[in-house]
């Protein structure tokens, strides 16, 4: 090899470790999320506002009307689902977990079984979170309740009429 290769080469090993963002991301940030989570099916308000950012917060439900853009609406969104579950919801465990942490924000994307009487619903959820001084704060949220045979592979393999 020579010289210039091997300048090339600590350059782009040097470039490559500066730009790379940290992939893994604290090992509390699951721990807050499913503490924040289930506080929010319990109906236990002020543990839920305990997570949430004093700076601005953007909270989106499954429905299009459900969009909250700070505490308040998002206290109100909270309210009229403790009323339509009268404490009878449950949440199963995450699966498809994942997470990106670059610097204090980090994302954590999961699925979670909705329960509720004989029903059973996978949600969708996308979170954004800042570690602040007393831990990880959500700053942003996004719910849906995905689809099941609906995916373009199955609608493209279906007959048709």
């Amino acid at each position: 090899m020579t010289r210039a290769h091997l300048v090339l080469a600590a350059i782009l090993l040097s470039a490559s470790a500066m730009c790379e963002p940290a992939l893994a991301v604290d090992a509390s940030l699951r721990q807050t999320a499913e503490a924040f989570m289930d506080a929010y099916i319990r109906g236990d308000w002020r543990t839920v506002e305990g997570f949430l950012s004093p700076h601005p917060l953007y909270v989106y439900g499954s429905d299009v009307s459900e969009f909250a853009p700070d505490a308040s609406a998002f206290k109100r969104m909270f309210e009229a689902d403790q009323k339509l579950w009268r404490g009878a919801a449950h949440w199963g465990e995450m699966s498809q977990v994942s997470s990106f942490q670059e610097g204090p924000v980090a994302t954590l994307f999961f699925n979670r079984v909705f329960e509720l009487g004989d029903q059973r619903l996978t949600v969708r959820f996308s979170t954004v979170w800042r570690r602040e001084h007393s831990g990880w704060k959500l700053i942003q949220s996004s719910n849906a309740v995905p689809t099941v045979g609906q995916s373009a592979n199955e609608l493209l393999t279906k007959p048709q009429h």
